[in-house]
């Protein structure tokens, strides 16, 4: 008796080979829905675009009633005083990186030494 390749990887019924029944709205309802989740995007990814927009602003249009949203002066130096520093020296940023490095690397290298492991079942215990 032989098996095809398709009813041999089968893992259940024959499948129905006819085109799914459309759902009840037809097209305007699905335009409804696209335009609603286009709404609803742009309402949750305003405030990250008033973040960057923020971030690339000079302070004078940070704070500037009524807010601007064209015709400010681009600038990075905020991008500069948070990675550089405001003086060209080490930024705060720069120091709290350097730490947490520093402590995962010696918290690693402790657990490695001492040999330590994930806690589970120990093996001939009842």
């Amino acid at each position: 008796m032989a098996v095809s390749v398709d009813e041999a990887v089968s893992t259940g019924p024959a499948r129905d080979r006819r085109p799914p029944a459309r759902r009840r709205g037809g097209r305007g309802r699905s335009v409804l829905e696209v335009a609603l989740l286009t709404v609803l995007a742009v309402v949750m990814l305003f405030p990250v675009l008033w973040m960057i927009e923020t971030s690339i602003k000079e302070n004078r249009d940070v704070y500037a009633v009524p807010a601007e949203f064209f015709g400010f002066t681009v600038t990075m130096d905020h991008f500069k005083d948070v990675f550089v520093g405001p003086d060209g020296g080490r930024s705060d940023l720069s120091v709290a990186f350097l730490n947490s490095v520093l402590v995962a690397g010696a918290s690693t290298a402790l657990a490695t030494l001492l040999g330590c492991r994930r806690p589970g079942p120990t093996h001939g215990s009842r």
